[in-house]
C-alpha cells in the first residue's frame, strides 16, 4: 500500500514486442508428466521399428533405453546396458536382451516421474533427464542421440528417423 523504496527493472529488447526477458537462474528439477503413446512412425537406417515410446505432456519422444539398445544392436552405434543402482551404458558393446524389449506402443495414459537413477556412459556420469514409466527408465531421444552420437531427424513424410552412419546434429 505504498512505495517500499525498492526498484524494479524491466528490460525490454527493441523489436521484441516489449516483452520482458525471463529471469535466469537455476533450472527447476523435472516434475511429473503425462506420458501418452506416440503416434509418430519410427525408422532406424530406413527400417521400421516398434519400440515403446511416449510423448511427455504432448512434446518430446521418450524412449526406453533398453529398446534403443536393442534397436541399435549390430550397428556401429551399439551399446550394452546394465543396472546396479544406476544405469550403465557401455558403447561399442553388443546388447544382451533381458525380455520385454521392443514390445510396441503401450495402451493408455501413464504418469512419468522424474527418476533418481544416474546414468553413466562409459563410466562417465551423463547429465540426461530421465523419467520412470511403469518401472522403466525413459530418456529423450535427442539427448541420447547427442550423448551416443547418432543422427535423429523428423519430417512430416518420414516421421522420426535414426541414422547411425551420421553424427548427431542440432
Amino acid at each position: 500500500t505504498g512505495y517500499d523504496g525498492k526498484i524494479c527493472v524491466l528490460r525490454v529488447t527493441a523489436g521484441s514486442g516489449a516483452q520482458p526477458e525471463q529471469p535466469t537462474g537455476p533450472v527447476a528439477p523435472p516434475v511429473s508428466a503425462t506420458a501418452l503413446p506416440t503416434n509418430d512412425t519410427l525408422t532406424l537406417n530406413g527400417v521400421a521399428q516398434n519400440p515403446t515410446v511416449f510423448k511427455l505432456d504432448g512434446g518430446d519422444n521418450y524412449f526406453k533405453i533398453r529398446d534403443l539398445a536393442a534397436m541399435l544392436n549390430g550397428t556401429e552405434k551399439q551399446f550394452a546396458v546394465g543396472y546396479a543402482g544406476s544405469v550403465q551404458v557401455t558403447t561399442g558393446q553388443p546388447y544382451e536382451a533381458v525380455g520385454g524389449e521392443l514390445a510396441g506402443a503401450a495402451e493408455g495414459s501413464f504418469t512419468a516421474e522424474p527418476t533418481n537413477d544416474a546414468i553413466y556412459i562409459d563410466g562417465v556420469k551423463a547429465d540426461l533427464t530421465a523419467y520412470k514409466i511403469e518401472g522403466n527408465n525413459f530418456f529423450r531421444l535427442r539427448d541420447l542421440g547427442k550423448a551416443l552420437d547418432f543422427y535423429v531427424g523428423w519430417t512430416a513424410e518420414r516421421g522420426v528417423f535414426i541414422e547411425t552412419d551420421r553424427p548427431y546434429a542440432d
